[in-house]
């Protein structure tokens, strides 16, 4: 399914994209 494809690329990009925030945030903080 062409669309669930999609939807699963587009939530695995938010989880990647709050991972990469929350690393950054902790190296930040130190």
């Amino acid at each position: 399914d062409l669309q669930g494809s999609v939807e699963y690329k587009a939530h695995l990009c938010r989880v990647f994209a709050k991972r990469a925030i929350e690393a950054a945030v902790k190296r930040a903080q130190g």
